[in-house]
């Protein structure tokens, strides 16, 4: 690229930033008052009433940490296993299934003779 076209776009670009920051600082402050409201600030006040007496309860609160400390505790084993993942698909798509995965094949003849086996 040339370096005119470079300044160019150079000062194009800070016009740009400053022409959105005149109209993003220009625009009207919104009429957000909370003390024209009293119910917000009633609401405000009773949440914040119920985070402090939560906050105490929980300061209230001691924990022992003597069992984290304690030599039984820290003899533990672990007795778990790791994952094994199985294969996934197989080696050549156009080998035989194994025998593991066959289904047995049963006909309609002897399902319909066991359905009505079942219903005398």
């Amino acid at each position: 690229m040339s370096n005119n076209f470079k300044n160019i776009s150079i000062i194009l670009g800070i016009i740009t930033i400053a022409f959105a920051g005149y109209y993003i600082f220009s625009q009207t402050k919104s009429d957000v008052s909370f003390s024209n409201n009293d119910q917000v600030m009633q609401n405000m006040l009773a949440n914040s009433r119920v985070f402090i007496n939560r906050r105490h309860a929980l300061d209230q609160i001691s924990l022992d940490l003597r069992l984290l400390e304690d030599e039984r505790f820290r003899n533990l084993r672990s007795f778990t296993k790791p994952l094994v993942e199985p294969e996934k698909g197989k080696d050549n798509i156009f080998s035989e299934i194994e025998e593991a995965y066959v289904v047995e094949e049963v006909s309609l003849e002897e399902e319909t003779i066991e359905e009505s086996l079942d219903t005398e």
